[in-house]
């Protein structure tokens, strides 16, 4: 049973988070946000989510549009396809 534990453990570790605008937050409120993850001003909880989310996260624009979290605290990289896309600053 432990060894069934560990593995189950190993696998929830490597998971992928993928956040979008329909995301239901603890409140039973939606995430809400839809737009550039770059660019949230923390005046929501939804917000405050994708600024203090772990790195590895991803997040889906309503228009299909992802988004990878590369650092901490709030720098996030389009993605898509087999190639990076460069953020324009």
């Amino acid at each position: 049973m432990s060894d069934q534990l560990d593995t189950l453990g190993f696998e929830l570790e490597r998971r992928v988070i993928l956040f979008k605008s329909t995301t239901t937050l603890e409140d039973e409120s939606l995430l809400g946000y839809n737009g550039d993850p770059n660019n949230v001003t923390l005046s929501t909880p939804g917000e405050s989510l994708l600024y203090n989310s772990p790195v590895g996260t991803r997040y889906q624009q309503d228009n299909g549009l992802q988004w990878y979290k590369e650092e901490s605290p709030n720098i996030w990289r389009k993605f898509g396809g087999l190639v990076w896309e460069e953020i324009e600053w």
